[in-house]
């Protein structure tokens, strides 16, 4: 994910750990830390890309 950030390309988070999200939910298991992941990695990514969009967005 580092490498796609440093190449001004998107991530693969959400692909990759929505398929968990989904597995979970198939098997009423819960799976909020990777829910916590993918959104603070998308916070990251709108910040590393575009830091004028991130004062926006943490300003709120």
């Amino acid at each position: 994910m580092w490498w796609d950030l440093k190449a001004d390309k998107p991530s693969e988070i959400d692909y990759l750990n929505y398929a968990v999200l989904n597995a979970g939910l198939q098997h009423n298991i819960s799976c909020q830390v990777n829910l916590f992941l993918v959104d603070e990695i998308n916070f990251l990514e709108i910040e590393y890309t575009n830091p004028a969009a991130y004062k926006e967005v943490a300003a709120g």
